[in-house]
């Protein structure tokens, strides 16, 4: 007699789904375009909200969903870990991993990313204006000028809401594949509506 087994279907991304993934990575390029403290703070508020959200269904759901919400929680768990685990081995007074020389794979990539992207420009401090082809090593020793270097977007917050995007990315993939287990455990297929 053969025991009957059920096919549990293949990751499908229905239409919502295909919009939210649309919509999150237009902000992400936006707000990585555009790194300010103000992005950082609505980033990494977003996160935080998905987290304690995930976490509530985690302990109240049943089924598909909480193994989703579960797994969500537990990637950005060990991903903030990670990060704060970082600034441990080091005795300096930033966290390695928002100043583009972290070991971990998403702060190497983003570093990358940082330096293709990033415009570096000099300005004079008094007048606040643009220096345009200022080289501080060549300056006339006559005129002296008080510049600051300026990098746009800002790299400690390109990084952190770099960060941030990846914790939510592992999240969800994370959370997929504890919706999977679970599924092929139980022997069903259950949407996530």
């Amino acid at each position: 007699m053969a025991i009957p087994t059920t096919r549990v279907a293949p990751f499908r991304l229905s239409l919502r789904g295909m919009l939210v993934l649309v919509a999150a990575v237009a902000l992400a390029i936006v707000s990585l375009t555009y790194a300010s403290d103000w992005w950082q703070i609505g980033v990494v508020t977003l996160v935080l909200l998905t987290f304690a959200a995930a976490a509530i269904v985690a302990l109240v759901d049943r089924g598909g969903r909480q193994a989703f919400a579960l797994g969500m929680v537990v990637i950005m768990t060990i991903y903030a870990g990670l990060i704060a685990y970082a600034s441990l081995q080091t005795a300096r007074e930033f966290n390695p991993e928002f100043r583009g020389q972290g070991s971990l794979p998403t702060s190497r990539l983003l570093a990358s990313v940082y330096e293709r992207f990033v415009d570096r420009t000099y300005v004079d401090v008094r007048t606040g204006k643009r220096l345009m082809n200022f080289d501080p090593t060549n300056s006339p020793p006559i005129i002296r000028i008080q510049a600051r270097r300026v990098e746009t977007p800002p790299e400690r917050q390109f990084m952190q809401i770099g960060h941030a995007w990846f914790a939510l990315l592992l999240a969800c993939l994370g959370g997929q594949f504890a919706r999977s287990v679970y599924c092929r455990r139980a022997g069903t297929r259950e949407d996530l509506r």
